[in-house]
């Protein structure tokens, strides 16, 4: 049999790509496709990994600071719920129109801190009347995790003492996609006073 040839002398078999040729191209393709896919996939859970972290380190700081706000101008504090709750009065007394009534709001101040729950609430006379708000919205944030975690004896302990110098501890830690992230603190009152004054 005599191979066909072009007017540049190109045979048939030189003209075009064999089925092994197309074979080995499409496999070839697929291993670098394969390496890009795996490439953005380990990118995006990094990219979530990287968020849910950086949430839960935002949010924590928050309920930190906030507690040790109110802590540094405490006279009073009492830990209640086993340890899942510390009630505060503070020294934001202030009545502001003169009608012998506490106007701050923040005068008195309760924090719970549980699995699953970061809340506060605060009030000018009464703490325990008032409704806890939200602080961490843990139930469903997206697509990755942001869930506060407390210590099994509770996120809250003192020192026996009570007065000035009476120390908070607090521990508790949010998970995320990845570890956890862990906050703990102490706390100390600067001028203790006997008694909750009303505020529960």
């Amino acid at each position: 049999m005599t191979e066909l040839t072009d007017s540049h002398g190109t045979s048939d078999r030189e003209a075009g790509m064999g089925l092994i040729e197309l074979v080995i191209a499409a496999i070839i393709s697929l291993i670098v496709l394969g390496g890009i896919a795996t490439i953005l996939v380990n990118s995006w859970l990094t990219q979530s990994d990287v968020l849910s972290t950086s949430e839960a380190t935002n949010r924590g700081q928050l309920v930190s600071s906030t507690l040790e706000k109110a802590m540094r101008n405490a006279v009073y504090f009492e830990i209640h719920g086993g340890g899942s709750e510390v009630w505060v009065r503070t020294t934001f007394d202030k009545d502001l129109n003169g009608d012998g009534v506490v106007d701050d709001e923040l005068h008195c101040q309760a924090f719970h801190i549980a699995n699953g729950v970061a809340e506060m609430k605060s009030d000018n006379l009464d703490v325990a009347s008032a409704a806890w708000s939200t602080w961490l919205d843990v139930t469903d944030y997206g697509a990755f995790v942001v869930n506060v975690q407390a210590p099994s004896v509770g996120a809250f302990r003192q020192t026996p003492t009570t007065g000035a110098g009476t120390t908070l501890f607090y521990s508790f830690s949010v998970a995320t996609d990845s570890a956890p992230v862990k906050f703990a603190g102490e706390v100390s009152i600067r001028a203790g006073e006997a008694g909750d004054g009303g505020c529960w």
